[in-house]
């Protein structure tokens, strides 16, 4: 998908930033500010291959930034929702990290908490493989 395919699909809640943002994987391009998934309060943010024209990965990162407490059950929940919805994960790394691995997509939950700096959860959906077709299963 392009951000223009992902803002369409996503009206009216998705929109591009003015000033796309730079990731390891990409361009963050597409944010949507707020999806609640759960108790827990996301924003999501699309990014795309350097040159802004193919969808490469999902990011959704909770709102909480701080709690750890909160956040620990924001991952707990989320871990619960994903699992119902796709079965058992493929790894998991007691509450920091949880992945499920499937041909094409692949979902990893991770806790971030480092105290008195950043607690934060984050659900990232990326393609299991690198080829150009397989972002559009995103």
């Amino acid at each position: 998908m392009t951000p223009d395919e992902v803002v369409n699909a996503e009206t009216p809640r998705a929109e591009k930033l003015e000033k796309p943002e730079k990731f390891e994987t990409g361009l963050g391009i597409v944010t949507i500010k707020e999806i609640q998934i759960g108790v827990t309060k996301f924003s999501a943010i699309f990014i795309f291959d350097e040159s802004g024209k193919k969808l490469q990965q999902v990011n959704l990162t909770s709102a909480e930034k701080k709690n750890p407490g909160v956040n620990a059950l924001s991952f707990s929940s989320v871990e619960k929702l994903l699992t119902e919805k796709y079965g058992p994960p493929t790894f998991k790394e007691g509450t920091r990290v949880v992945s499920w691995k499937f041909p094409k997509t692949s979902i990893d939950l991770t806790h971030l908490n480092i105290p008195g700096i950043i607690s934060q959860v984050t659900v990232s959906y990326k393609p299991t493989t690198t080829s150009g077709e397989a972002a559009r299963d995103l």
